[in-house]
């Protein structure tokens, strides 16, 4: 079976790390495996969204529109909020 190292993981990662896999009673290699695990049965982002554009009906709008009017909500905001 082969291995995979992690090198350089940040003290604060690791502490919870620890913290996680004792709470579900489990090593810290299991709770990681599982993790890794876990995100690979989903799909990448892209291939995801992707799948969303195919299935929605037609209405006119891309995903680039609505992401494009979500960020300049979130400008409009945050330029409200400023002093």
């Amino acid at each position: 079976m082969p291995h995979l190292q992690v090198k350089n993981v940040p003290e604060e990662t690791y502490a919870a790390l620890r913290r996680r896999a004792a709470s579900e009673g489990t090593t810290i290699r299991d709770y990681v495996l599982g993790v890794l695990r876990r995100d690979l049965e989903r799909p990448p982002l892209h291939e995801w969204l992707e799948r969303v554009d195919r299935s929605r009906p037609a209405s006119g709008v891309t995903i680039d529109e609505i992401v494009a009017a979500t960020d300049a909500a979130k400008d409009e905001i945050e330029g409200a909020a400023s002093p």
